[in-house]
């Protein structure tokens, strides 16, 4: 059996095969008893995106009882449809904090635009472009505002260039 339903509650657990994300779903005026939701996960990648009460999923009961069964993830409907960005080649995410991520594979563009402060951790970051272009406030480098003229000072060993005045980069 195949209903639809919105979310009632919901909570996260932990047993011994590890986390997961249970909620109670409102179906045809009564109400399921906990049921785990659907994730997207391999080997390879596992996706969590979480539930908010009243979004829409699809429960699911092979045997047709509602205490067995588990829920599928949110449907675009009325109330979240479908990105205007959303085509045969963009992958669009679009969080609740108005941050959105699309690749488009035909453009082969990537962006990114949030209101978040932003982190990239790694063990070596690298970036490599034909051309690159800084827009916005200043660039700090070891507590030094790279993005004006500055000084690089020698304070130990053999630094090169220690002393020596820099301009901004790429004009800034």
């Amino acid at each position: 059996m195949i209903q639809y339903g919105k979310i009632t509650e919901f909570r996260y657990t932990t047993d011994k095969a590890g986390k997961k994300l249970e909620v109670k779903v409102s179906v045809d005026e009564r109400v399921t008893n906990w049921l785990p939701v659907k994730t997207q996960a391999s080997s390879f990648l596992t996706i969590h995106t979480p539930v908010r009460i009243n979004d829409q999923v699809i429960v699911f009961n092979p045997f047709g009882n509602n205490e067995d069964g588990f829920v599928d993830r949110n449907l675009t409907y009325k109330d979240i449809p479908l990105p205007d960005k959303a085509d045969e080649n963009t992958l669009v995410f679009i969080f609740e904090d108005e941050t959105v991520f699309t690749h488009n594979t035909k453009t082969k563009k990537i962006d990114l635009k949030t209101p978040c402060d932003l982190t990239l951790e790694a063990n070596i970051l690298t970036i490599k472009a034909a051309h690159t272009k800084f827009i916005g406030g200043k660039i700090s480098h070891d507590g030094i505002d790279i993005s004006k003229t500055h000084n690089h000072p020698q304070n130990a060993g053999n630094h090169y260039g220690g002393g020596a005045n820099t301009s901004a980069p790429n004009g800034l």
